[in-house]
């Protein structure tokens, strides 16, 4: 782990942390050998378009906010923007998501929910202060690195460096992020396909699931017809992230983020890479389908 001294410059006072606020990047990446998951950004094409309104590293840690919720009071000017479906209000005054934002000192700044998508992210010039555990500031309090936000916590910035829009600018901002929402989420097979029996391929295959409200960073579980699972059970072996897992009650469990290193039940399938971020997006109750792909 490490620390150093908090610089002297707070940006803002939590006043309502939200639910599960935590800082993110990328991850932590060649320690599952050691159990420690990946961790880091739910929706990590957010994460980085945030943080190219600041020309900074597209993996440099920003708040992760389930639903919203947060409410800070700003405590020096700075400039702040934010990516995802919440919506954000400065003193009262809708402000839109994907531009940068000048937020002065005394102003309260707050984010609620829509209800489309769970995560929305939190950036700032320069990035964040907050501690690293293996070189990342994502927080994985279950691992005992780090802690969510709390009420009354102060955000410090991790640089005392100046970040303006160019001269002449008001603000920077992104085109809309282009999302297919509707259209199936792609896979393909995983290792113990061919032990499931062809009708719990096809179920599968072919049913409508929908997303479990006990369901968290770790994984979403899926709620929809049983599926028959295979007699002969296996050795655990490595897992990851977007792996589809079904356990004995026959209801596939996606393995996340924050989900275990090494598993022991059979994988039917495998989420494609580029509809993880779309993915963890989903709320509890939405509907799932999946296409195998080619």
């Amino acid at each position: 782990m490490s620390i150093c001294n908090p610089p002297s410059n707070a940006l803002f006072r939590v006043i309502h942390a939200g639910t599960m606020t935590a800082l993110q990047d990328e991850g932590r990446m060649g320690l599952k050998a050691y159990g420690i998951p990946r961790g880091g950004a739910m929706d990590l094409v957010a994460l980085e378009r945030v943080n190219r309104l600041f020309d900074q590293d597209p993996n440099t840690a920003a708040w992760e906010m389930l639903w919203g919720g947060v409410e800070l009071e700003c405590i020096n000017d700075c400039w702040i923007a934010y990516s995802g479906d919440s919506q954000g209000w400065l003193d009262g005054k809708a402000v839109d998501a994907e531009r940068t934002v000048r937020v002065h000192r005394g102003e309260t700044l707050r984010f609620m929910p829509q209800g489309k998508s769970l995560w929305t992210y939190l950036a700032t010039p320069n990035g964040w202060y907050g501690p690293q555990w293996f070189s990342s500031q994502s927080v994985w309090p279950d691992g005992g690195m780090g802690k969510c936000m709390a009420n009354g916590d102060f955000l410090y910035s991790s640089s005392q460096s100046e970040w303006s829009p160019i001269t002449g600018v008001a603000a920077r901002m992104l085109r809309p992020r282009l999302r297919h929402e509707s259209s199936p989420f792609r896979i393909s097979i995983g290792p113990q396909w061919d032990a499931f029996p062809d009708s719990s391929q096809q179920k599968f295959l072919h049913s409508e699931w929908h997303i479990s409200p006990q369901s968290n960073r770790a994984g979403f579980r899926l709620q929809g017809p049983i599926l028959q699972v295979p007699a002969q059970e296996i050795i655990s072996e490595p897992t990851i992230v977007g792996s589809i897992q079904v356990p004995a009650n026959g209801q596939p469990i996606v393995l996340l983020n924050d989900g275990p290193t090494i598993g022991g039940y059979s994988k039917i399938a495998l989420i494609h890479t580029d509809d993880l971020d779309r993915f963890r997006q989903l709320p509890p109750g939405r509907a799932v389908q999946f296409s195998l792909s080619s």
